[in-house]
C-alpha cells in the first residue's frame, strides 16, 4: 500500500513538472513573439515617419515650384511687352530715315541747279548725313535690345518647360510617399494589435504558470 502510494506521489510530480516544462516553452515563445513584434512596430514607426517628412518636403518644394513658375511667366509677359513696344520706334526711325534720304536726293538736286545757295543746301546736306548716322546707329542699338530681349524670351521658355518637369516629377514623388505613407500606416497598426496581442497571450501565460 505504501509503494502504490509513492508511486502516484511520483506520478503527480512528474505530470506538474512536465505541465510546468510546458508552460515554461510556451512563455519563452510568447516572449519571443512579443519581441518581434515589437521591433516590427519600432521599424514601421521609423518607416511611417521618414515618409510623413518626405511629404511634407515634396509639397514644401511643390510650394516654392508653383510660386517660382508663377513669377517666371509673370516675367516672361514683362518681356513680350517691352518688345512690342520696341517695333513702333523702329517703324519712326525708319520713316525719319527715309524722309531723310528723300530731302537729301532732293537738295542734291537743288545743288545742281542753285548754285547760289550751295554752301547753305551742302551744310544741310552734312546735317541731315549726321541724322542719318545717328538713326542707323539707332536702329543697330534696337536691333541689340531686341536680340537681347529674345534670348532672355528663350531662356524662360526653357527654364519654364524644366520648372514644370519638376513640378511633374515632384508630383510623382509625393503620390509615391503617400502610397508608402499608407502602407507603413497600415502595419504599424498591424503590429500593434499583434504587439498587445502577444503581451496579452503572454501575461495570460504568465498568470496560468504562477
Amino acid at each position: 500500500m505504501r509503494t502504490m502510494i509513492l508511486i502516484l506521489a511520483f506520478l503527480i510530480i512528474a505530470a506538474i513538472q512536465a505541465k510546468a516544462d510546458e508552460a515554461g516553452q510556451g512563455i519563452a515563445q510568447l516572449e519571443k513573439n512579443v519581441l518581434a513584434s515589437e521591433g516590427n512596430l519600432e521599424q514601421y514607426e521609423r518607416n511611417l515617419k521618414t515618409s510623413q517628412e518626405n511629404v511634407k518636403q515634396m509639397k514644401e518644394s511643390l510650394a516654392k515650384l508653383k510660386t517660382f513658375m508663377v513669377n517666371l511667366e509673370q516675367s516672361n509677359q514683362g518681356i513680350e511687352k517691352n518688345q512690342a513696344t520696341l517695333e513702333p520706334v523702329k517703324n519712326k526711325v525708319l520713316e525719319h530715315i527715309k524722309n531723310e534720304r528723300v530731302d537729301i536726293e532732293r537738295e542734291k538736286k537743288q545743288i545742281a541747279e542753285v548754285q547760289q545757295i550751295l554752301d547753305k543746301l551742302n551744310k544741310q546736306l552734312a546735317a541731315r548725313e549726321l541724322n542719318v548716322k545717328a538713326y542707323q546707329a539707332k536702329l543697330v542699338e534696337i536691333e541689340k535690345e531686341r536680340e537681347g530681349w529674345a534670348e532672355q524670351k528663350k531662356n524662360m521658355s526653357s527654364l519654364l518647360t524644366t520648372v514644370k518637369e519638376k513640378i511633374t516629377t515632384a508630383e510623382q514623388e509625393k503620390v509615391k510617399w503617400e502610397g508608402k505613407t499608407d502602407k507603413y500606416q497600415t502595419e504599424v497598426d498591424k503590429w500593434k494589435n499583434q504587439a498587445a496581442l502577444s503581451k496579452k497571450q503572454l501575461r495570460h501565460y504568465k498568470r496560468l504558470s504562477d
